[in-house]
């Protein structure tokens, strides 16, 4: 047991260097700067210091209202909310849903789109994602594949890895995984590893609902 700990504290630290050093590589900032806004920017509540995605829950005091309609899988409106940046995809209490699913069943967030101002709830199962995409893609530990190779996956800094196949698009990085993950949210991370070497990282843009698992990679 001390030793699995110990690899993920490592994995985790690892995470956040990537997160980091992707950062700091586009130019845009330098490190103290990258640091000292992932700090304040986690003290607000607009990132999740777990997941590393943007989170705006708890913020309509400081954003303002923009209301918008939630929605079932089939888009028919089932409730209303005050502004789409107070959820976070897996979510599943506070939802403002004012008609109880057909099967009774508990719903959470599936998708957000701040443009629409649209939230999309569903069943658990609707959270189960094999495909990924990212965006800015950043190669540390590899040349950019153009065909996939067999890697391991994080996306959660606190989370486990998962067994993935991924390639490069371009400066995109397309991923499938080996097994669904759940609650796999758009401006989360995504780093890629070979054991403890980080090959590179990119910020997810979409995430594809599991359907048919097979071994080629999108």
């Amino acid at each position: 047991m001390p030793h699995r700990r110990a690899n993920v504290s490592r994995r985790r630290f690892l995470h956040t260097t990537a997160l980091t050093a992707a950062a700091a590589a586009s130019g845009i900032v330098a490190w103290p700067a990258v640091l000292r806004a992932q700090g304040a920017a986690v003290k607000l509540g607009v990132l999740h210091p777990v997941s590393g995605a943007l989170s705006y829950s708890g913020q309509q005091g400081r954003l303002g209202a923009a209301p918008g309609a939630v929605l079932d899988t089939e888009g028919t409106v089932v409730g209303r909310h005050k502004g789409s940046y107070g959820f976070t995809v897996g979510q599943r209490k506070g939802l403002h849903i004012g008609t109880p699913a057909p099967d009774g069943r508990p719903r959470y967030v599936l998708d957000i789109q701040p443009a629409s101002r649209t939230v999309t709830v569903g069943p658990a199962e609707a959270l189960d994602v094999l495909d990924i995409e990212g965006q800015r893609a950043v190669w540390s530990g590899c040349t950019p594949p153009t065909a996939p190779i067999d890697c391991l996956v994080q996306l959660r800094a606190h989370g486990e890895p998962y067994p993935a196949a991924a390639r490069a698009d371009g400066d995109e990085l397309r991923i499938r995984l080996a097994q669904p993950a759940r609650g796999v949210a758009r401006g989360q991370a995504a780093v890629l590893y070979d054991g403890d070497v980080v090959l590179g990282s990119a910020t997810i843009t979409r995430a594809h609902q599991a359907v048919r698992p097979t071994q080629v990679v999108p």
